[in-house]
């Protein structure tokens, strides 16, 4: 018998079993990014935009983690981990971002809602969105007892001091108890703009009229609102957001004229890209760090196991 003949068959060549790897991970990319589409298919429901589905975020940037960890000689875990850390980072690390964009998409009928924000104020005055001039109001219901609000007054402030003379006003709608405590932090904050408060028995807190006119059920509550149709145009659920979002909206409303704009049937979609780029970029990094803590703990790559005759 000649060496051919004798000579047993091996498992299937470096170059094979890189080709199926990466057959693999595209597969799976694959699947997981059809399961992130399927996660969209409430986005009519109330409060929900299209592309900015936190579930369509987290399943695209894992799955495209996983190809790169499968690609890297299957650094999986560093890929996932790296890209969890990716998602994170932003909002508990940056002090704002602006990094998104703003389109209009169809307005289901759920959402079709005006907010007519009127009534008394701290200085004695009445305010009602019927009088607003302005190109967009932003509507804050705070109060000075929640710590998430007071947290993101810097956040009010510095977009009131950037986008006031753009065409932005501001009007904050308390669900404070206490009347003299509200005026003594707007005070010694030096808030620019109006506070709808409501001192009457039983319109406070949660009672406020206007909170249980609209549903709020929570604070911190930013909402965005063109005045002269008093339609929500979106809702800003992160101070961090704030920025941008007030920026996207004015420049959607200076692109096209508000007697053209079917608002109505129209609200604006705003995705904030950074936990897709800061995702993705943590998947690669962890798959490099994983990597290299695996050639110094062994000391070479990863073992070839060969057949024993």
């Amino acid at each position: 018998m000649n060496n051919k003949e004798a000579k047993v068959k091996g498992p299937l060549s470096r170059g094979t079993v890189k080709r199926l790897r990466m057959l693999f991970a595209f597969t799976l990319a694959l699947c997981w990014g059809h399961l992130a589409l399927m996660c969209l298919q409430d986005y009519d429901r109330p409060g929900v935009s299209l592309p900015a589905h936190t579930w369509f975020m987290l399943l695209s940037v894992l799955s495209i983690a996983t190809a790169i960890g499968l690609s890297f000689r299957r650094a999986i875990f560093g890929a996932l981990l790296g890209a969890l850390l990716g998602i994170i980072f932003p909002p508990v690390m940056l002090h704002s971002y602006d990094a998104g964009y703003v389109y209009w998409e169809q307005r289901p009928e759920s959402e079709r809602q005006r907010q007519e924000i009127a009534g008394p104020t701290l200085t004695g005055e009445n305010f009602d969105i019927k009088n607003c001039r302005a190109k967009l109001l932003l509507v804050d219901y705070w109060a000075t007892w929640c710590k998430p609000c007071v947290a993101g007054i810097p956040h009010v402030l510095e977009t009131w001091d950037k986008y006031h003379s753009q065409g932005l006003d501001i009007v904050g709608v308390s669900l404070d108890q206490n009347k003299e405590h509200l005026a003594d932090f707007v005070q010694l904050h030096e808030l620019p703009y109006p506070q709808i408060f409501f001192g009457d028995d039983g319109k406070s807190s949660f009672d406020n009229p206007l909170a249980t006119k609209y549903g709020v059920a929570a604070i911190p509550q930013l909402v965005l609102i063109e005045p002269q149709s008093q339609l929500v145009l979106t809702n800003v659920a992160n101070g961090k957001d704030l920025q941008w979002k007030v920026k996207g909206a004015l420049d959607a409303l200076n692109k096209v004229p508000l007697a053209t704009l079917d608002v109505a049937n129209k609200r604006l979609a705003m995705v904030s890209l950074l936990p897709y780029i800061f995702g993705v970029a943590g998947g690669l990094i962890g798959s490099i760090v994983e990597l290299l803590v695996w050639r110094r703990m062994v000391g070479q790559a990863r073992p070839n196991l060969k057949r024993v005759k």
